[in-house]
């Protein structure tokens, strides 16, 4: 299933309400949701990698609550007296199952909407979505302006972060213990002017362009709610009014 063609809108909007009804929600519902938030996350495009690296996350964190809770959480002990408190309680494995499964669905929204939704396409919807108010317009510009300005930026800082750190490696050899906790410190002032530096760049590069956050400019591609995205926009109120119905 390609998820390409839906509004961000929409998958932002179904992400977020899903995400807070199943932080609310009883525990036997949330297990009831738990395979379609697999299903969505499946239908991501993740590769392998990235996928393997979540579910072992998932499945670690899962397992630390699953023994805290068996063990630490007061109710009916199961098991040999013999044992004393090594015997988990049938309260404790019920809350670890739940809490586990409320995490994997919690996590599975939200690779799906990682892997499916652009933060600059979403930025762009949010701006298209006031376009004929154009003074409101200007403040949703002016408030998504420093955000998608520092994601766009944070790979190439990134990289050259990377670089210092390989060029001091080259130069005075591998870093190891506390003496190469305060090389590394040491390179941090360094990395600082180069992100000010990069950033001056940008300031000027907006300035000769003649940019101004209160004119108007064009789009890119249109935002418009089709069939698919009302569906979808349904679908994410309906899974929250089951999660929160008594």
């Amino acid at each position: 299933m390609s998820w390409a063609g839906r509004d961000p809108r929409a998958k932002v909007f179904l992400a977020v309400v899903v995400s807070f009804a199943l932080a609310a929600a009883p525990g036997g519902r949330v297990l009831l949701v738990l395979p379609a938030a697999l299903l969505l996350a499946a239908t991501a495009g993740l590769d392998a990698r990235r996928a393997l690296v979540l579910a072992r996350a998932v499945l670690l964190l899962w397992g630390l609550s699953f023994l805290a809770n068996a063990f630490f959480l007061p109710g009916e002990r199961l098991g040999p007296e013999a044992l004393g408190w090594l015997r988990p309680t049938r309260e404790g494995l019920g809350a670890g199952l739940v809490q586990g499964a409320r995490l994997a669905a919690l996590t599975a929204v939200a690779a799906w909407m990682a892997g499916t939704t652009s933060l600059f396409a979403f930025a762009a919807s949010l701006e298209w979505s006031v376009r004929r108010w154009p003074r409101f317009r200007a403040r949703v510009h002016r408030s998504l302006l420093p955000t998608v300005l520092a994601l766009r930026l944070l790979p190439s800082l990134l990289d050259e972060g990377r670089r210092l750190l390989d060029v001091d490696r080259l130069r005075r050899g591998p870093r190891r213990g506390a003496a190469g906790v305060r090389r590394t410190a040491a390179l941090v002032p360094l990395w600082v002017a180069m992100v000010v530096d990069r950033a001056d760049a940008l300031a000027l590069a907006l300035t000769v362009r003649g940019y101004r956050s209160d004119r108007a400019r064009g789009f890119a591609r249109e935002f418009r709610l089709g069939p698919g995205d009302l569906v979808l926009a349904a679908g994410a109120t309906g899974v929250v009014f089951f999660l929160g119905a008594r």
